[in-house]
């Protein structure tokens, strides 16, 4: 991609009634611009981390053998009805009428359908245990939207369902997904702590919820030497050696057991013969509000610092005098084609503009490789290579080897 093709809207300057860090630099780097009150257009470059995000998570899915489906964001309210659910989730739940006055709301989560699904379509202990789940947009009428996309009336979720034919079942298939969050946030290069949690309107006796550290984050976790904990009371009693922190909530998971097969009658026979109530596991992770606190962790007084799997681009190229200098726009050119046809997402920075306000876009949207072409260097066949993490330790590395050196790196 060429920058001059590209758009990239930065900002200079703090937008106003932008409080949060994260919410600051996702303005002034162009990954979102706001449409209204909590609800956000995601710009290319914020599509691009997205559609990483996406990425990681759908690996690990798969690995634990979860099948991808789709399900509608809007919904009959009858099931809604019947959970009651209607009525515990109150103002928050966005409802909608057609021209018949059929009253329908847009999903926040999705238990009630996944397992009137399950009712309709699996009738057998064979064919469970079975993990569902989707990657979808998301709506909750927020009585106050705040910190940009952190708490937004629009967002995008990766909800997951596992349905069982014993509670055993279902407490191990609860450890493995466990164990694939923690895979995901890792590769992430996110700090967080799993802390047992409350289940609120989901339901269940059992749930885990995955927080971030944040001075920004409205949730808080005491750390101690020997637990993590929620923070909930301002009364709560706790090790005087502990200390306290403020986290993002990233992801929860829920072991809500018969709550739903009870309520629609979701039924399988089981080895002997006899109808049974499905288990229920509910597992969720907050896409857009997972941006949010990579940029919380990660970022100086400059701009972003994307961990290297999330970044909008892998490479930036900034050639310098790249519209005057015919050698160095050869060989802008040169790296340019090859790094894509080593499949590398390489942004080439050829805009008419100057060379410090390049230099400046090049620290606030954070790529985390940078590549400076200059008279200096090309004399000698080599160029500049700086970490956007490490942005004053230069490196001069051969134009012949820059490439495998950039691919070397995403090997590791």
């Amino acid at each position: 991609m060429r920058t001059s093709k590209y758009l990239l809207y930065t900002i200079k300057e703090i937008p106003n009634n932008t409080h949060i860090i994260s919410h600051q630099l996702m303005l002034r780097s162009g990954l979102i611009r706001k449409l209204a009150s909590g609800l956000y257009i995601w710009l290319p470059n914020g599509l691009r981390v997205i559609k990483n995000i996406k990425k990681i998570i759908h690996h690990e899915m798969k690995k634990c053998h979860a099948i991808e489906m789709y399900f509608p964001t809007m919904q009959p309210d009858i099931l809604w009805c019947q959970s009651n659910r209607i009525q515990e989730y109150g103002k928050e739940l966005i409802k909608i009428y057609d021209r018949h006055n059929n009253r329908f709301i847009l999903s926040p989560t999705n238990e009630e359908i996944m397992t009137d699904f399950i009712k309709k379509e699996i009738k057998s202990y064979k064919k469970l245990p079975i993990i569902i789940y989707q990657i979808q947009t998301k709506f909750r009428d927020e009585i106050r939207p705040r910190s940009g996309i952190m708490r937004s009336r629009e967002f995008i979720m990766k909800d997951a369902y596992s349905f069982h034919a014993s509670k055993k079942s279902l407490e191990q298939t609860y450890i493995k997904i466990h164990k694939t969050y923690k895979k995901i946030f890792q590769k992430m290069c996110l700090k967080f702590y799993s802390v047992q949690a409350d289940s609120g309107v989901i339901g269940g006796k059992c749930s885990h919820e995955f927080q971030a550290l944040s001075k920004n984050g409205e949730d808080k976790i005491i750390i101690s030497n020997t637990s993590v904990k929620k923070y909930i009371y301002t009364k709560q009693q706790f090790n005087h050696n502990a200390i306290i922190k403020n986290c993002i909530e990233i992801g929860h998971t829920f072991q809500i057991g018969k709550k739903y097969s009870k309520i629609i009658n979701a039924r399988i026979q089981n080895i002997k013969g006899k109808q049974k109530f499905v288990h229920l596991g509910c597992y969720g992770i907050g896409i857009t509000r997972l941006i949010s606190a990579i940029i919380e962790q990660h970022h100086d007084n400059k701009g972003i610092i994307w961990p290297k799997h999330i970044a909008p681009f892998q490479v930036l190229i900034i050639p310098i005098n790249f519209s005057v200098c015919n050698k160095i726009k050869e060989i802008s050119e040169k790296l340019y084609k090859q790094f894509k046809q080593n499949n590398i997402q390489i942004l080439l920075e050829d805009r008419n503009e100057r060379i410090g306000t390049k230099f400046y876009d090049a620290n606030l949207i954070g790529i985390p490789n940078i590549i400076i072409i200059n008279n200096n260097t090309i004399k000698f066949h080599t160029i500049e290579y700086q970490t956007r993490k490490k942005i004053y330790n230069t490196k001069i590395i051969h134009i012949n080897d820059i490439i495998q050196y950039i691919i070397n790196k995403y090997k590791k």
